[in-house]
């Protein structure tokens, strides 16, 4: 499975529900060019992870809980800025990308909590939060029932406009994508420009993504 560099990932960044391959959440949209990304030890945190069951089996409910601690102290943070409207952004993906779901753990006690379900397979689990101005990215496996079961991804490309309640929104990619070299997504609000004619402006309510996929 490619593994995808912290400084690629999506979020839903207030664009709706809906918006997966074969999952729940919300509809992908794309952070800002100049924003910071770092692990939690960078950012001076320890995040604590547990799943609860353990080893989940497809279809049912798993609570995957975060414990966000300043590394000094070991105080526990349970008031992070919110970013979008959440405190705490989750993006599972599953090895064969076929499945991609995006929710919101919320502030239960002393963690940040949340309840899905999910068949079976490998996933790349990203919790997505703001600390002091910078982007933090947990980044963690979790495999559900037989990991072998996603297999390997196969995709075909898709460039063409979307619409979600209402709202038409087009993605513009660079022809080429090279494994560990910095590529530039753009997402806008669709004006009928073809997603090969190039970038052009990002328009108010636009948002791009500069980022490098690891082979």
């Amino acid at each position: 499975m490619a593994q995808v560099d912290s400084a690629l990932w999506f979020s839903e960044r207030g664009m709706g529900h809906g918006g997966t391959l074969t999952g729940t959440g919300d509809m992908v949209g794309m952070s800002g060019m100049d924003e910071t990304v770092v692990a939690p030890a960078a950012a001076g945190l320890r995040v604590e992870w547990a799943s609860e069951p353990t080893a989940p089996a497809p279809g049912q409910p798993v609570t995957l809980r975060y414990r966000v601690t300043d590394a000094a102290s070991g105080r526990a943070i349970t008031d992070l800025p919110l970013d979008h409207e959440r405190p705490m952004h989750l993006i599972l993906v599953s090895g064969d990308l076929g499945t991609f779901q995006h929710i919101h753990p919320q502030v239960v006690g002393d963690t940040y909590s949340v309840t899905t379900t999910l068949p079976a397979g490998a996933y790349t689990l990203d919790a997505e939060f703001q600390r002091d101005g910078r982007t933090v990215l947990d980044q963690r496996p979790l495999t559900v029932g037989n990991a072998a079961a996603t297999g390997p991804a196969s995709l075909a490309p898709d460039l063409g406009p979307k619409t979600v309640e209402g709202v038409t929104v087009a993605l513009a990619a660079p022809q080429t994508v090279r494994a560990g070299q910095a590529a530039t997504f753009y997402l806008r609000p669709d004006d009928g420009r073809a997603a090969d004619d190039g970038p052009g402006p990002v328009p108010r309510g636009g948002r791009a993504r500069r980022g490098r996929l690891g082979g």
